[in-house]
């Protein structure tokens, strides 16, 4: 999967959003499910296929022990913010209720590609998280120099 871009779209009053058609040309015709997850992070949504998915869950497999108490209880809590969804024949999917509160999702959405998963904010969040253009540049140079 190679999800980029950043993509303004609306949730309608049933909680139901479209797939971007250019995140939809990534996707096999079998890729009908979608995992959605409050991020650890920020205030926003990611969006999952289900292969990325099982990705992800691998890798936390291997890097957190279920037998020790604490890594037993962030696995727990990673695992109880994550929701399946099914896309219908339009490519639609619902965003639960709780999802959107969390994220702050009222009515736009912004869509933004991270290569294998897909992020979803709300408008406002997004602005919000944005660090400032000159911030942003000296970071990318203090880190990739």
């Amino acid at each position: 999967m190679d999800f980029i871009g950043n993509i303004e779209a609306k949730i309608d009053a049933k909680g139901r959003l479209f797939l971007p058609s250019v995140y939809r040309r990534s996707l096999s015709e079998d890729d009908n499910e979608l995992v959605l997850k409050r991020d650890v992070f920020s205030p926003c949504l990611v969006v999952f296929t289900r292969k990325a998915w099982e990705e992800e869950v691998r890798t936390l497999s291997e890097r957190l022990n279920r037998w020790n108490r604490v890594e037993a209880q962030l696995l727990r809590r990673y695992f109880s913010d994550v929701e399946t969804v099914q896309m219908d024949s339009s490519w639609r999917f619902g965003v639960s209720k709780s999802l959107r509160e969390y994220a702050g999702i009222q009515k736009d959405v912004r869509f933004i590609g991270m290569r294998n998963r897909i992020e979803l904010w709300s408008e406002e969040m997004y602005r919000d998280s944005l660090i400032p253009d000159k911030e942003y540049a000296a970071k990318i140079e203090e880190i990739l120099g």
